[in-house]
């Protein structure tokens, strides 16, 4: 049997509960380093310490803040599947890693990530939350979009969390018949 556990504000939140940003849902990226990593200094806080997966999301999101699509994709499983809103599967690291780099050198997207709940049996851990991710690509107007993720998490036999599916979808309606 499963066991939920509400672990309350965002997935890297620093000591004084302030909220983080992003990993994995929607299409895919982080915020600044000072919110998504947890505190200023980039430090964990000795709450994320405790937790693997915020271990793994902190390290994940630090990945994310400095562009590196390669690192980001290093937290996935050899054959883990990114389910990105709007487009087909991505399988296994190296397509991820490639889908990474694309959404990071194109949209440049920020994240804000509120975890909502966890459920954890042994080697497995599954993370559902909110999401708003910000994207600025180059000579565009920026945009926003709020949505929602599960991120699936196993412990390899090397005893490193991975993630091994990770899906987002957007809250915001397709536009149909707007004419």
């Amino acid at each position: 049997m499963m066991e939920a556990n509400d672990t309350g504000g965002g997935w890297l939140s620093n000591e004084a509960g302030d909220r983080a940003s992003r990993c994995a849902a929607v299409p895919s990226g982080p915020p600044s380093l000072t919110s998504s990593v947890g505190r200023e200094d980039g430090e964990m806080s000795e709450r994320a310490q405790e937790d693997p997966l915020r271990q793994l999301m902190h390290g994940f999101l630090a990945a994310w803040e400095e562009g590196d699509a390669a690192r980001a994709a290093s937290f996935y499983t050899s054959d883990g599947i990114y389910l990105p809103a709007h487009h087909p599967a991505v399988v296994g690291r190296d397509a991820i890693e490639e889908f990474h780099r694309s959404t990071m050198d194109k949209l440049r997207p920020r994240w804000r990530v509120e975890r909502e709940e966890i459920l954890r049996e042994g080697d497995l851990i599954v993370e559902r939350g909110s999401a708003t991710v910000s994207i600025r690509p180059e000579g565009e107007e920026p945009a926003e979009d709020v949505g929602k993720y599960i991120v699936v998490c196993v412990r390899e036999r090397d005893g490193q969390w991975r993630i091994k599916w990770d899906i987002d979808n957007s809250d915001t309606p397709i536009p149909v018949g707007s004419k």
